[in-house]
């Protein structure tokens, strides 16, 4: 197979396990997001997103956690970060209601109370 038919593939498997772990988040009560940013190793930004679930079958309480994607990170301001973020729950499908965490690692611009981005408690 030729390296294009290879990204083909790799990229349908990719997106279909994608809308697996986004159906499974969507049936769970609630969820939450967790957004790492670190260069990749062309030196660019890149953000993974993580959730994390609690599934609850036949009584049987399970927390999981599952990688969704690798996002370029363009804008590292407290808005741009914001505006990925927002962006992302809507390309997923993901409530916003229903999201009661988020995480940020390596993004110093989102930590603190002065950038508006802080829980109220």
């Amino acid at each position: 197979m030729s390296p294009l038919i290879q990204n083909e593939f790799t990229e349908i498997l990719g997106n279909k396990i994608r809308q697996v772990i986004i159906a499974r988040v969507q049936k769970a009560k609630y969820y939450s997001l967790i957004f790492d940013s670190t260069p990749d190793t062309s030196h660019k930004d890149q953000t993974s997103q993580v959730v994390r679930y609690v599934m609850i079958d036949n009584q049987e309480v399970r927390v999981e956690e599952s990688f969704i994607d690798f996002i370029e990170t363009k804008n590292k301001t407290v808005e741009g970060t914001s505006d990925m973020t927002v962006c992302k729950f809507k390309a997923d499908g993901l409530g916003i209601m229903i999201c009661r965490w988020q995480a940020y690692d390596n993004a110093a611009t989102m930590a603190g109370c002065h950038t508006q981005v802080c829980n109220s408690g």
